[in-house]
């Protein structure tokens, strides 16, 4: 049958086990390391140091540019 009186009751032996297969799970799962977040962050960075170069940095702020000219209208005839 089941024994109430020990219930909620570990032994020591059983309590150290336990804690050592917790502590191998979590120095398990902290040795491996998030490659794949150092990659997409590798190329992001790669991206906008290229970018930049080649674009250069935008103005801060907002400007008016007013521009004149002739405007080319083309219209399309569908036929229906």
């Amino acid at each position: 049958m089941f024994d109430v009186s020990s219930l909620g009751r570990t032994s020591r032996s059983e309590s150290l086990g336990r804690t050592s297969r917790t502590e191998s799970r979590y120095v398990s799962h902290v040795v491996s390391r998030p490659y794949f977040t150092y990659w997409v962050t590798f190329v992001q960075l790669t991206c906008f140091f290229f970018m930049t170069a080649v674009y250069g940095i935008a103005d801060i702020g907002f400007q008016q540019t007013n521009v004149t000219g002739q405007v080319s209208c083309v219209t399309t005839f569908l036929g229906i």
